[in-house]
């Protein structure tokens, strides 16, 4: 909604009365995200992770003012194009912190994601390990089984690998190196 409104405002340079319609569901699109990012920061237990995010949400709030300031600007002169100019630069700068803000909300959802995706592999690699395991009893060919166990200990090895890398990353979802630690180890169980 954000960016699509200052799209709209950007596109109605020379028309006062939108770019102060625009302006006006920019600012009450922004101030619903202030809301939500707030309300994010009260269920975080830990003080840097709600500082971020009361932070994000104040350079919002100045940010929306600021562009709500430079709108009045242009209710009061419709015909000021420099008034205008400054209702555009400040939507700019608003979008700018918009994507700031909202771009650690996707490297979380990202995380998340990677994190799910990790347990899944675990579970079929434990899958496959003990199906390996079992098919000795009926697998005649020595070589074929003993480099199945051997695949299968690397495999393990990893799986490991990624269990606490996994357990990092949950146990402390803001700390980069544990971020990092399972995109690295991730990034190994997948063969290029």
């Amino acid at each position: 909604a954000i960016l699509a409104a200052t799209d709209r405002l950007f596109s109605s340079m020379g028309n006062a009365q939108e770019i102060v319609k625009q302006a006006k569901l920019l600012a009450e699109s922004t101030s619903a995200l202030v809301n939500a990012i707030k309300l994010e920061s009260e269920n975080k237990k830990d003080p840097d992770a709600r500082r971020q995010l009361l932070d994000a949400a104040r350079a919002l709030a100045e940010a929306t003012s600021k562009m709500v300031e430079a709108a009045k600007g242009v209710a009061c002169n419709p015909g000021d194009k420099q008034a205008q100019e400054a209702v555009c630069k400040a939507a700019e700068y608003l979008r700018a912190v918009t994507n700031a803000a909202a771009s650690n909300a996707l490297k979380k959802k990202a995380m998340r994601e990677l994190e799910i995706a990790a347990k899944q592999t675990v579970d079929v690699s434990t899958q496959l390990i003990v199906a390996a395991q079992g098919a000795g009893a009926s697998n005649h060919n020595e070589a074929s089984q003993s480099q199945l166990i051997s695949h299968c200990k690397v495999v393990a090895e990893q799986i490991s690998q990624l269990i606490q890398s996994v357990r990092a990353s949950v146990a402390n979802p803001d700390s980069p190196s544990a971020q990092l630690g399972l995109i690295n180890i991730s990034m190994n169980i997948i063969p290029p």
